[in-house]
């Protein structure tokens, strides 16, 4: 309530988005959650109040400092509503606060699957690409000698071959082979 927004209603998700059993009742938020001053809550609240323009929030990491000051980091939906009295008057703003950590979490391990599933797809493609470089190189350097085996096995089946010639294509045959 207020312009220095004294908590006045605050339910059991929202303390346990806290960390505990913080007592915040009747506090002003920079009383009670000072951990949120370098996060630039307390201006868009002041923003809210003075504006009357509602504040829909995108996920956002928020570092809170629990009662045993460890350090929870969460991912909070936040949104800002201004409450107004019944003549018009902005006198509050709502706060609805939606912790969405678990699907950002979720998220940011989807990303880094899909990045490593990416990884893994281009070195399959590299590995396929050498495989095709490698079949290739060693078909043109099988060809050339089956060429020549071929060949000279089709010159010894001529009958008029002098022994001089049929060893020397013996010798070709062998050397290719």
């Amino acid at each position: 309530e207020g312009p220095n927004h004294v908590y006045t209603l605050a339910n059991a998700d929202y303390y346990k988005l806290l960390g505990g059993t913080r007592d915040i009742i009747g506090k002003t938020i920079r009383q009670a959650l000072p951990e949120l001053r370098s996060q630039g809550f307390f201006e868009i609240l002041d923003r809210v109040y003075q504006t009357g323009e509602s504040y829909l929030g995108k996920e956002t990491p928020v570092e809170i400092i629990l009662e045993d000051n460890s350090i929870k980091k969460v991912y909070i939906n936040f949104n800002y509503q201004p409450k107004r009295s019944l003549n018009g008057k902005i006198d509050g703003i709502i706060v609805i606060c939606n912790d969405i950590t678990e699907q950002v979490l979720a998220r940011v391990q989807l990303e880094a699957s899909a990045a490593n599933l990416k990884s893994a797809k281009l070195d399959a493609e590299s590995a396929n690409l050498a495989k095709s470089a490698f079949l290739a190189n060693m078909s043109h350097e099988i060809r050339t000698p089956l060429g020549a085996i071929l060949g000279f096995t089709d010159l010894l089946r001529e009958r008029d071959l002098g022994s001089e010639d049929r060893n020397q294509f013996l010798d070709t045959i062998s050397r290719n082979g």
